[in-house]
């Protein structure tokens, strides 16, 4: 079990102000290496892109509102830049690159019996220090932004600190650090698709510079081109996609867990009635070994269909569901924690004629 970012729900929201500043610092820019394109400091980018933008084809102006600057590790130190007064990925040694002696590391717990131990496991990239630090915070920018599009207000309840802390810790998990161990360990060690298609993108654009003999001007150019119109912007995407859907999922699993909390406490033991676009969130998350929703299903041409924890589908005797009394009349989706499908069936009717 990788380790948390920090202790739950500790949001520092000043600290976008301190990374628009760096970046303001330089005139908009943010800076990051040359050579070859990793998926590191794609992500890295897009994810501070993220405080900064709404649109991602916004980040291929070059003048306003951001500047992506491929340079040379040598000029780092000729112009003076330091995390002090620039944002600068995957280069220079500060505190967002990784290249230094000492490295970060993710830490897991591990069990001998009763005695835990921590041990270090994969080292952190330059997008894994930068998600470390300010991962929570991109999420709760994102996700105000997502209710801004929708002219909505969220609530305390939908607009949690906390769930911004666990949407970042899940992305941190599934993406971030798949991404570091790939960028640390190398693809052949640790492959991962989307580093896999960022690296033959680059290299499918080397091979056309060899190919027509271009200068290494040129060639640069066109590196430079790839990374700054086409996978920083592919990224920022994917990236808000992805944190909007985390977030949403973890919202939705929330509330069909304090439905199933409330009718337990009102003595409903094995049924729960959940709002419809609540129900196959509820039994995705897994929570209990058994469960069933039953609704119509667009892969059976909207037949009602018996839905199983482990997403199984089973079609229903249309037969049995006609003698269920009131069943066309009522919107249904069903929780029932049974073992069998039969039970379920019988579930289905009890609560109908109650």
């Amino acid at each position: 079990m990788l380790e948390i970012i920090r202790p739950e729900g500790t949001l520092h929201m000043e600290r976008i102000d301190e990374i628009r500043n760096l970046i303001q610092n330089q005139g908009g820019a943010i800076f990051t290496h040359t050579g070859r394109v990793h998926a590191d400091e794609t992500y890295g980018v897009a994810a501070v892109a993220l405080l900064l933008l709404d649109d991602a084809d916004d980040i291929i102006i070059f003048d306003t509102p951001v500047k992506i600057v491929r340079i040379n590790e040598k000029y780092i130190k000729d112009y003076n830049l330091n995390d002090s007064n620039a944002l600068i990925l995957d280069i220079g040694e500060g505190r967002f690159d990784h290249h230094q002696k000492e490295k970060a590391y993710y830490k897991e717990k591990i069990y001998d019996g009763d005695d835990e131990s921590i041990i270090d496991t994969i080292e952190k990239s330059a997008v894994a220090k930068l998600w470390s630090y300010i991962g929570p915070e991109i999420v709760k920018t994102v996700i105000l932004g997502y209710f801004e599009e929708l002219c909505v207000i969220p609530g305390i309840a939908i607009l949690d600190e906390k769930l911004c802390f666990k949407t970042a810790c899940e992305i941190e998990k599934n993406l971030i650090s798949k991404i570091s161990l790939t960028d640390t360990t190398g693809q052949k060690a640790s492959p991962n698709v989307i580093s896999e298609i960022i690296s033959r993108k680059y290299d499918m654009v080397t091979c056309l510079s060899r190919l027509y003999d271009e200068s290494d001007d040129d060639a640069k150019e066109k590196v430079d081109e790839l990374f700054i119109y086409d996978l920083v912007p592919e990224a920022h995407r994917t990236l808000k996609a992805y944190i909007i859907s985390t977030y949403m999922h973890i919202l939705d699993t929330n509330r069909a867990l304090e439905l199933y909390n409330q009718s337990i406490n009102e003595g409903h033991k094995n049924l729960v009635n959940l709002e419809k676009q609540n129900a196959g969130k509820f039994i995705s998350a897994s929570c209990f070994p058994s469960g069933y929703v039953v609704s119509k299903s667009n892969r059976t041409d909207g037949e009602w269909c018996l839905y199983s924890s482990d997403e199984k589908l089973y079609p229903l005797d249309e037969e049995i569901l006609k003698r269920v009394p009131g069943f066309k009349k009522k919107p249904i989706a069903i929780l029932a924690i049974f073992d069998s499908e039969k039970a379920a069936e019988y579930a289905i009717g009890l609560l109908l004629n109650n």
